[in-house]
């Protein structure tokens, strides 16, 4: 052609391409030999490569677990499970030897592509478009069939000049027929509307995706991108929030997001469907379609969400979704390529949003649903006006006037917002999380929600008193009821230590003296694949062992039926010959003893020791221990806790802190 699609043209096309072509023939074009990995896959596997080490931690955790719900096991297992199956699907579908573009005399076999043996059979009267497209340096050929797009870039053709070849060719063919006015004449009214549509810029998607980044850096600078309760100082959407009248936050929910992750995605979401839809009903329309969807969204979150807490501005971009679906129902036949997507991409990605918040719970589906509904609506009745598709149509002034009104209004609750965000609201954080846990506890899978919720709560350094407090609440209740599940009761004990730090006076002595009971018990039952964060021995173990500091510094160790006056010293120097050895200042004992110790460099605990002295005995000396003989010199071993045993185990035991655990608060 003349003029490449996505540079800026008049609003009908030269005659180029459907003027007369010249008398040469082609009758075949070979395409470049099969490939099993192609350019989609190595994206997919980039993608699947990131989003396991950016959750790497979590996914240790999950294999890790005792017991885990199969919507865990399906967010951990679905995406390398997805990405066998498109390794499967492609393996089936690459064709043994190289495939060719065939031009029969009335048809024309177009494959799928170069990696593929699907084949499109298309008369040359059926042909709805040949488009050409530029990007960066590399030419392509976008073929209309009517019900799908077929495209070829210069890299798949064997011959330098695939792409110019195929092009020509098809028009040569389409000249040749009876009715050929009529067909050229229905291919040049597509190609000026594809045309003005790819030539239209995307200002008001780029604005868009500007005040995202912005409102994001906020939340990094603020330290909160993660952190629900930081969120809801930004206005997030909390329904117990806007019972009380905060209804701003069904505005500004929609411009915050939860991670890096969160934010990825929704702006490459965003970027396509906002350029698309902008594209083909312009940007008064396209912004209205934004702005009502993200209300819309807000509204099905606030009466009908799973959550207490979201944000995101999935809602919108659902919006724009449900707004693109509209344009393909109500322009089927005219809508150009590259717009224009086939019914199994439709059933595919509706098929996957429709899923994925059963899998993955934590998905807003109401935001979702209801922006995917008020968007597609919107767009319809926008569009309803035009028989035919027109991007380049002005607005109304009746719509150009909802848009100023609706952008208003969301400017003057980003504002009430920003208002907010500067003064100090406790009480509001206090009554979600309220709420937060007590809807977990009236779901169907109340232990992980809460456990969830509680723990990140516990280790949160900067979890209020009455987070704390609320979590451990609704732990307890939990395990009264899941007495066997290790990791929850973990959680109470955590968050018994972190309460007893905020605490002073007989409280906090009988809360921390309760972690201890609880993760002595724990420790006790615990087997190495027990735990949630590695080896179930070493997990609990360092727990117990740093709620064992922190009493010794406040009270001094637990010496249980006061066997002793004065705790048990343990020794251990691994300069003389790498032995231990056990000392009872005050005296021998009546009965055998079990003695915990923490094991401390330069101040910080290092591990637990566990070990035992037998009745009668006052010193005890266990001789080279290697699990203790590769420690510095300056290794202290300072007991904590002393109880009285009926066997003794005179074997000493060492278990080293796991790094994850001595991260925590």
């Amino acid at each position: 052609m003349d003029q490449h699609a996505d540079q800026p043209g008049p609003p009908s096309p030269p005659e180029g391409d459907f003027a007369p072509a010249p008398p040469a023939q082609v009758d075949r074009l070979e395409l470049v030999s099969p490939s099993l990995w192609t350019r989609g896959m190595t994206t997919a596997a980039v993608m699947l490569v990131v989003a396991g080490l950016w959750f790497s931690d979590f996914i240790l955790a999950v294999f890790q677990a005792q017991q885990v719900s199969w919507q865990i096991w399906a967010m951990v297992l679905g995406p390398p499970l997805a990405f066998a199956a498109y390794l499967g699907w492609r393996w089936w579908d690459k064709p043994a030897e190289s495939r060719a573009i065939v031009f029969e005399d009335e048809r024309v076999l177009l494959p799928v592509s170069s990696n593929s043996k699907r084949t499109v059979e298309l008369a040359y009267g059926d042909v709805k478009g040949v488009l050409a497209m530029t990007r960066g340096r590399s030419e392509s050929v976008l073929v209309d069939t009517g019900s799908k797009t077929l495209g070829y870039a210069d890299g798949e053709f064997e011959r330098p000049d695939g792409t110019m070849l195929l092009r020509q060719e098809l028009f040569r063919r389409i000249h040749q027929l009876p009715n050929a006015s009529e067909v050229l004449a229905g291919m040049r009214e597509r190609q000026k509307l594809a045309r003005i549509a790819t030539s239209k810029k995307a200002t008001v998607t780029k604005a868009l995706l500007g005040i995202l980044a912005v409102y994001f850096g906020v939340e990094l600078w603020m330290g909160v991108s993660e952190d629900p309760f930081g969120l809801i100082e930004l206005g997030a959407n909390a329904p117990a929030l806007i019972d009380q009248g905060q209804y701003f936050r069904l505005i500004s929910a929609n411009f915050l997001h939860q991670g890096w992750m969160h934010i990825i995605l929704n702006g490459i979401a965003l970027l396509f469907l906002g350029t698309a839809v902008e594209k083909l009903v312009g940007s008064w329309r396209m912004l209205l379609i934004y702005l009502l969807g993200a209300l819309g969204g807000s509204l099905g979150s606030y009466l009908a969400g799973p959550g207490m807490v979201s944000v995101g501005s999935s809602t919108a971009i659902f919006g724009l979704f449900g707004a693109f679906l509209a344009l393909h129902v109500r322009y089927w036949k005219s809508l150009p390529p590259p717009f224009r997507q086939s019914v199994a991409w439709w059933v595919v990605i509706i098929g996957i949003n429709a899923g994925l918040p059963v899998v993955v719970p934590i998905i807003d589906y109401a935001a979702h649903g209801a922006g995917f509904v008020v968007g597609g609506v919107a767009a319809w009745l926008l569009v309803l006006p035009m028989k035919d598709l027109k991007p380049d149509h002005r607005p109304s002034m009746i719509t150009r006037g909802i848009t100023v009104l609706m952008s208003a209004v969301f400017v003057a609750g980003l504002v009430q917002a920003a208002v907010y965000a500067f003064e100090t609201h406790p009480q509001d954080e206090a009554q979600v999380f309220g709420s937060m846990l007590d809807e977990a506890l009236e779901s169907e899978s109340a232990p992980e929600q809460v456990n969830f919720i509680a723990w990140s709560t516990a280790i949160d350094p900067d979890a209020s008193r009455e987070q704390l407090e609320e979590a451990r609440r609704a732990v307890e209740k939990v395990v009264d009821e899941q007495d066997d599940r290790l990791e929850i009761r973990d959680t109470l004990a955590t968050l018994n230590y972190r309460l007893a730090r905020k605490l002073s006076g007989d409280r906090r002595l009988e809360l921390i003296d309760e972690a201890i009971d609880i993760e002595r018990a724990v420790f006790r039952e615990a087997t190495p694949t027990s735990g949630l964060m590695g080896d179930g021995k070493v997990t609990f173990a360092s727990q117990l062992a740093r709620f064992l500091s922190y009493r010794r510094e406040i009270a001094g160790p637990i010496i249980e039926d006061n066997v002793f006056a004065e705790p048990p010293t343990l020794r251990f120097d691994p300069s003389d010959d790498g032995s231990m050895v056990i000392r009872a200042p005050g005296g021998a004992a009546s009965t055998s003893v079990a003695i915990y110790a923490s094991a401390r460099v330069e101040g910080k605990v290092r591990g637990l020791v566990l070990t035992c002295l037998e009745a009668g005995k006052e010193e005890a000396t266990i001789d080279n221990h290697d699990a203790l003989a590769k420690w510095p010199n300056n290794l202290r071993l300072v007991t904590g806790l002393v109880e009285p045993v009926d066997t003794c185990d005179t074997e000493l035991q060492f278990w080293p802190m796991s790094p994850e655990i001595q991260k925590l608060p």
